[in-house]
């Protein structure tokens, strides 16, 4: 039987929220907003921001839409480090994410 390990692309392995936050000036709907305020990555359940999931999602999409490429979203440090390491013990490696799929 193959062995297949599924690493997640956004926080594990590229920082996203940190990029997507800083790209709208640390601002969600008015209100400053930093990556270590996130207590839940449905913005929509952080009541102080007020935002509805319809505009969580919408600000989401935009940030995408402005992103020219994955290669604009930085990578966490020792991530590559850290992804040759588990080769070693897995066959094959699937990067998983709930992006859009044309992103």
């Amino acid at each position: 039987m193959e062995k297949i390990i599924g690493v997640d692309l956004d926080e594990i392995l590229s920082e996203t929220v940190e990029t997507m936050l800083k790209s709208n000036n640390n601002i969600i709907n008015g209100i400053p907003i930093y990556k270590e305020d996130i207590s839940d990555y449905y913005i929509f359940n952080i009541k102080k921001y007020k935002i509805s999931q319809e505009d969580a999602v919408k600000y989401f999409r935009e940030f995408y839409d402005k992103t020219q490429s994955n290669d604009d979203i930085p990578a966490i440090k020792g991530s590559l480090d850290w992804l040759k390491r588990l080769k070693k013990n897995w066959r094959k490696i699937v990067i998983v994410t709930a992006r859009r799929e044309e992103i």
